[in-house]
């Protein structure tokens, strides 16, 4: 219970005094609640970018699979810290400059309102999904503390979600963000070494005879086994990384950046802030598995409880504290963000263009907590996280393609909107019919499928139909007309 006081009490007080200190300082602007008035310096904006898509997939997805698949868990913070990359050097300067509010916006320039309408609904979907995996992992931290069955845990932690995102918005998560993420390093560095003496025999070699003595080298090996590494790595590579870069969570904090400048800049921090907490999880994953009176809990109990037991309460509330962070972290941004496209992509663009900042504000206020309160509802049910993940990013991955054809090579909103159409119905009937069965081919894939659809499709329809030439392109052209002319 001292454990439990002493995190919540961190996190409301680091909350407030950041909320204090944003109001404090707050100018008057547009979209200053959901975009920070586009403001947020490169250091706030990396780490806000890292933490983002840093959650309970990697906290406890990443336990998770470390515990089933060794090593080649990893893979999934590869494809994640690449969708930085993209997003820093290319989707994230490509709105900012244009000075969207959202992507699908950014979708309705290039294409037109049908594919802006199916970029909505998409992203809305799979952002909510993540959502709901986000106050999945809040659930296991809060057992963790408290004892509590998972459902009333689940609950408590998203009311604290709320709190991290309601008062302040924007701005309130970048700053927020910057406290945490030495919170959380500081403390996963000083955990790793407490861990690692408590380990059998007091280093990591009991871990690796454990796996070479039943014949399970693998384990410790990121290219692990050809199914592992061709089945999951690389196509959560696909459907990650390319996923991310057309997402409005991650996209959101370079929106609310000062520049373009700033969002290539903060890529540098962002990438390691993000990519090296997942060795440290899917570490503890693995050792998880070797020691039998933490094995028997299963891969969402193991690593978690194993850390608890392991390092003093000062430490494990230091560490759940850090691991917290990245949870709410997360659960903001997905809640921000969709309560940001509900009120930009429908609500002002197709009902009141005239809405005021103090209209939008509060809208996205409510649709915070109604979206916090149903993913909550729906996170009870407890999906296995990493695979959710995986088939989530699925939907998403096709407008990266997409959006890529229509700025360097042609506008046409049909053959966008067939393309994506087709490349998410083959991505249900993969997960819910027996299509994977009857074409020979695993389940797990779903990226890979979407993908090459989309690479396919999209080549024969865009080559076919008629459509403007694409808008970079465009822009080129006229550009060297113009200089002609002179």
């Amino acid at each position: 219970m001292e454990v439990l006081i002493a995190v919540i009490a961190y996190t409301v007080g680091i909350s407030l005094i950041t909320t204090y200190l944003v109001k404090r300082n707050e100018k008057a602007g547009k979209d200053n609640f959901m975009l920070a008035s586009h403001s947020l310096p490169w250091y706030v904006v990396g780490v806000t970018m890292g933490l983002t898509v840093l959650g309970a997939v990697h906290v406890f997805g990443l336990l998770e699979m470390g515990f089933i698949m060794g090593a080649g868990a990893i893979w999934f913070s590869l494809a994640v810290a690449f969708s930085i990359v993209l997003t820093g050097f290319f989707t994230g300067p490509w709105v900012r400059k244009l000075k969207f509010a959202t992507m699908p916006e950014f979708f309705a320039a290039v294409f037109g309102e049908k594919v802006r309408l199916l970029a909505v609904c998409g992203t809305v979907g799979v952002v909510w999904g993540y959502l709901t995996l986000e106050t999945q992992g809040l659930g296991i931290l809060f057992s963790l503390f408290t004892g509590w069955e998972i459902k009333p845990a689940i609950i408590l932690g998203a009311v604290l979600g709320i709190l991290y995102v309601y008062l302040a918005g924007m701005k309130q998560i970048g700053w927020l963000n910057l406290v945490n993420t030495v919170v959380i390093y500081s403390g996963l560095i000083v955990g790793i070494v407490f861990f690692t003496v408590k380990l059998p025999g007091g280093s990591w070699e009991q871990v690796n005879n454990f796996y070479l003595q039943k014949s399970q080298a693998w384990m410790l090996n990121i290219l692990s086994t050809p199914e592992i590494l061709y089945g999951f790595a690389l196509s959560m590579l696909v459907a990650t990384a390319f996923a991310n870069a057309v997402s409005q969570t991650l996209l959101q904090s370079a929106i609310s950046s000062d520049s373009e400048a700033s969002i290539r800049k903060s890529t540098w921090l962002a990438v390691p802030v993000n990519g090296l907490f997942g060795v440290f999880t899917v570490a503890m994953g693995i050792a998880a598995t070797t020691v039998p009176e933490y094995a028997k809990l299963g891969p969402k109990m193991a690593g978690p409880t194993m850390i608890v037991n392991y390092l003093p309460s000062w430490l494990v509330a230091w560490l759940l504290a850090g691991f917290l962070a990245a949870v709410l972290s997360t659960f903001a941004m997905h809640s921000m963000s969709t309560a940001t496209l509900f009120v930009k992509d429908i609500y002002v663009n197709r009902y009141k263009p005239n809405a005021t900042e103090e209209e939008q504000t509060r809208l996205c206020r409510i649709l915070i907590l109604l979206l916090a309160a149903s993913a909550t509802a729906v996170g009870t049910f407890l999906p296995t996280i990493v695979a959710a993940v995986s088939w989530l990013n699925s939907f998403l991955a096709p407008l990266f393609f997409i959006l890529v054809a229509g700025l360097f090579w042609k506008r046409s909103e049909a053959a966008g909107a067939i393309t994506i159409l087709v490349a998410w119905t083959v991505n249900v009937l993969w997960s819910f019919t027996s299509l994977p069965k009857l074409l020979n081919m695993p389940q797990d894939i779903n990226g890979y499928i979407t993908v090459s659809i989309t690479l396919v499709l999209g080549l024969i329809l865009f080559a076919a139909m008629d459509g403007k030439p694409g808008l970079f392109k465009e822009r080129k052209e006229k550009l060297a007309s113009a200089s002609g002319a002179e």
